[in-house]
């Protein structure tokens, strides 16, 4: 299974991303992609808070396993989780390891539309940058 994931550029006082920016971002990541994501459905990989609160609706969703990546305290986050004087810690992808999280399928009509939904929400700040990486699911599926 091939599925988006975030890793991190660690910066310690950034500007929000501007709207146009994320979807920038989206773009160039979906133009990356090992398949054609507006003809093959696609798994979006999730982990942490974003787990509590999905910013769309997911189709499916499947427990995996992120191989040669692992979660890590690894940003630190001014503006939106602290501040200035204390400095908020944030998840991120660092490599190395294995990482458990959910993917959530997308449907191939609306992976653009639920895609711009999680990069608004969850890259206002310049900390990650998205790509493709390969996960397990216990059950072997789905395979991308």
């Amino acid at each position: 299974m091939r599925s988006l994931k975030s890793t991190p550029n660690i910066a310690l006082s950034v500007p929000l991303l501007r709207r146009e920016t994320r979807i920038t971002m989206l773009d160039e990541a979906l133009a990356r992609a090992p398949h054609d994501v507006t003809r093959v459905d696609t798994w979006f990989f999730a982990y942490g808070a974003m787990l509590e609160t999905p910013p769309f609706t997911p189709v499916e969703d499947e427990v995996v396993v992120c191989e040669a990546w692992r979660r890590d305290f690894c940003l630190v986050d001014t503006l939106l989780r602290g501040t200035a004087e204390r400095p908020g810690a944030v998840l991120g992808l660092l490599a190395g390891g294995t990482c458990t999280g959910v993917a959530w399928r997308l449907l191939a009509q609306r992976a653009r539309e639920d895609l711009i939904k999680v990069f608004e929400e969850e890259l206002r700040l310049p900390l990650y940058r998205a790509g493709w990486a390969r996960v397990r699911s216990p059950r072997g599926r789905p395979s991308r």
